[in-house]
């Protein structure tokens, strides 16, 4: 079984959506909150979703509906609180990323939407995962990790002989300033460069080819999005078309 599927757990006074390695998320109870601002809220989800996959037929699969609306709920709740929360958020977007049930080109377009499911730019969701990501794999304690998500990204992004050099300086804590973790990092370029220059330089060129044919092939993977949507309602016309020749016979 996936690691990151999410199942319902019933009992107690509230469901929850779990996974294995037994990360929670809560199903909002309607009897402890305004009902009518809960409903409307869930609208404006199930309205976004419906909006985002348009042309394919995602809102027909009410398991993957709620899903997604399960975890926005969460999100949204959390959002604007402190560690705790962006913790929550992203442990919640990384069971949600790692999840068989929605297809790859599913969580794509998710991600390209997130601003409009889940309030923030895919940018700053997917500092959320690396920092759940971290904590999960033991590289961050999570009692030492910093209340700044930023900075609980700089220090998650680091590679790991860096990271192994910010323990030994103390430097991972949950009241380190950001401007020390800035520091560490600039120097920790520097080191790189003064080592190896030309490798360095290289890196950057390879890194700037990556990023332009990434952008080339989801400009390709859009028109296919829109190529398979013009087909399928083609289809759904003959079929209506044919279906009423048939019953004219």
């Amino acid at each position: 079984m996936n690691s990151g599927r999410l199942k319902l757990r019933s009992g107690g006074k509230a469901a929850s959506v779990v996974t294995q390695e037994g990360y929670a998320l809560t199903e909002l109870d309607p009897r402890e909150a305004d009902a009518k601002a809960l409903s409307a809220d869930t609208e404006q989800g199930r309205e976004a979703l419906a909006d985002l996959f348009s042309d394919s037929d995602f809102m027909e699969h009410s398991d993957k509906v709620a899903l997604v609306l399960r975890v926005r709920s969460e999100v949204r709740d959390q959002w604007g609180k402190a560690k705790v929360a962006f913790l929550a958020i992203g442990r919640a977007l990384l069971a949600l990323d790692e999840d068989d049930r929605l297809s790859e080109t599913e969580k794509m377009r998710l991600k390209r939407g997130s601003e409009r499911i889940f309030t923030f730019s895919d940018a700053i969701a997917s500092k959320f995962r690396q920092v759940a990501r971290a904590i999960r794999d033991g590289r961050i304690p999570e009692d030492r990790c910093p209340s700044s998500y930023t900075v609980a990204y700089d220090l998650a992004s680091l590679p790991e002989a860096a990271l192994e050099q910010a323990r030994q300086l103390n430097l991972i804590r949950s009241d380190v300033p950001r401007s020390a973790i800035v520091q560490f990092r600039k120097q920790v370029a520097k080191a790189a460069w003064e080592a190896d220059e030309p490798t360095f330089s290289l890196l950057q060129r390879q890194r700037a080819n990556l990023e332009r044919e990434r952008d080339q092939l989801q400009r390709r993977l859009d028109k296919i999005l829109l190529d398979l949507a013009a087909l399928d309602a083609k289809v759904r016309q003959d079929e209506g078309a044919a279906g009423s020749g048939q019953s004219g016979v």
